[in-house]
């Protein structure tokens, strides 16, 4: 830069200064094009799946459908019999212990009527 009050500056020819940030590409997308680009890509997309979808629902993938859900009903029922059979057995420990417990108080009521006796 040339001071113009003072006449012993001289005038240094340095290169231009470069921008800041990355330098733009030639050949960049606005951001309008970008956003239709993406747009287009998502309605392909979007009819790859319907058209993917509706094969499926047709010939052979309703069996696979119906075999998914036989499967998933199957675990259900496995899980169901389960918890019955550890239900069964917790009802029968439980009966087990009312058992021992009543033949405990009956023994303990007969020593009392015999010590109230005797």
């Amino acid at each position: 830069m040339i001071d113009e009050d003072d006449p012993g500056t001289l005038a240094m020819n340095l290169p231009p200064r470069r921008g800041r940030g990355r330098p733009r590409k030639p050949d960049a997308l606005s951001n309008a094009e970008r956003q239709r680009r993406w747009r287009q890509r998502r309605a392909e997309e979007a009819r790859v799946a319907a058209a993917q979808k509706a094969l499926m629902v047709g010939s052979d993938s309703g069996l696979s459908i119906e075999r998914a859900h036989s499967e998933r009903l199957t675990e259900q029922l496995v899980n169901v019999g389960l918890e019955t059979g550890y239900w069964r057995s917790r009802a029968l420990t439980l009966q087990a212990e009312r058992d021992e417990l009543e033949a405990r108080l009956e023994a303990a009521l007969q020593a009392l009527g015999t010590q109230l006796s005797g």
